[in-house]
């Protein structure tokens, strides 16, 4: 399961969800899916599985998608509505392949001029 790395600038997404849950599966398979799109890590908290805050929080309100502590989709999350999402999200980074590196440009302008003369 990916996690996300410690840096401001990359959003933190997390899918909660539950064991056995068939929203949450495809859920799970379509973020699967975007975040290789969009270049986005996603962590996985099974609720029934941590307990705690997270199932006194969601409980069988699942699956809930959270963006850098926010719910940003809840219950039947697909493909279009999490596309949409992440687009929305990533906008000021720029969307699609390669916002890393434009992220990157971004932060260091004189990297995208280097070797040129």
């Amino acid at each position: 399961m990916p996690v996300a790395p410690s840096t401001a600038t990359v959003p933190r997404v997390v899918l909660y969800s539950r064991v056995g849950c068939c929203l949450c599966d495809e859920a799970e398979r379509a973020l699967t899916e975007a975040g290789r799109r969009f270049e986005v890590f996603f962590e996985v908290v099974e609720v029934d599985v941590v307990g705690g805050e997270a199932l006194q929080r969601f409980g069988d309100h699942v699956p809930v998608l959270e963006i850098d502590g926010e719910v940003v989709l809840r219950h039947r999350i697909d493909a279009g509505s999490l596309n949409r999402c992440l687009r929305g999200r990533l906008a000021g980074l720029g969307t699609g392949l390669g916002w890393r590196a434009r992220l990157a440009a971004r932060l260091l302008p004189w990297s995208s001029r280097r070797g040129r003369g």
